[in-house]
């Protein structure tokens, strides 16, 4: 045999040695299991996955955003695509459960809206030219407003400085047709008015 034959056997033979010792490997290790360190490797795999896996869920929820309360929405403030940081508001959402109208009166008038008192007002929005819409209301708060709101007197005759007040009401029974921003007249009996004591 030419000695080039001999040694592409010899190789050959190697070769199908190492192959051989290959497949008895894999053999016992199919045989004896995984090892631990690949157990721990397929593991941390898993715990990366659910880990991802919990961030795109937490994600979606956040992009569905879920109002606490049933609402109207009253203004919407973003348009769709824009981008927006953390903490802006995207919309107005009025809660028609919760409605109150606040009046300006002056100290004169303020004993026709003590605090459970009830008056009633007109909303020119929801009334017709045949039909007023009227609503009964009740006085929840009352406090002092700023010193511009003050009436003075244009001489020391004429009397004292007269104090403007908030007056908070809500309605007797909420509509849901009532939004915000509405007008609310009330009628005020100037006979009833607090006469100055000098």
């Amino acid at each position: 045999m030419a000695r080039q034959k001999r040694d592409e056997a010899y190789a050959q033979y190697l070769a199908t040695q190492d192959q051989t010792e290959a497949a008895r490997l894999q053999y016992d290790l199919a045989m004896e299991g995984t090892r631990s360190e690949d157990k721990s490797a397929a593991t941390a795999q898993v715990a990366q996955v659910d880990a991802q896996l919990d961030e795109a869920l937490a994600a979606k929820e956040e992009a569905n955003l879920k109002s606490p309360i049933a609402g109207i929405v009253d203004n919407v403030i973003v348009s769709a695509g824009e981008v927006i940081g953390q903490g802006v508001p995207l919309l107005t959402l009025v809660n028609t459960n919760d409605q109150w109208v606040v009046l300006n009166v002056t100290e004169t008038y303020l004993n026709q809206f003590a605090i459970g008192q009830q008056f009633t007002g007109t909303i020119p929005a929801l009334s017709s030219a045949d039909k007023p819409y009227s609503k009964q209301f009740t006085v929840y708060a009352t406090s002092t407003l700023s010193d511009f709101a003050t009436w003075r007197p244009t001489n020391n005759d004429d009397g004292f400085d007269v104090r403007t007040f908030e007056v908070k009401a809500r309605p007797s029974k909420p509509d849901a047709r009532i939004r915000s921003g509405m007008s609310v007249i009330v009628r005020i009996n100037p006979t009833l008015a607090n006469q100055s004591q000098e």
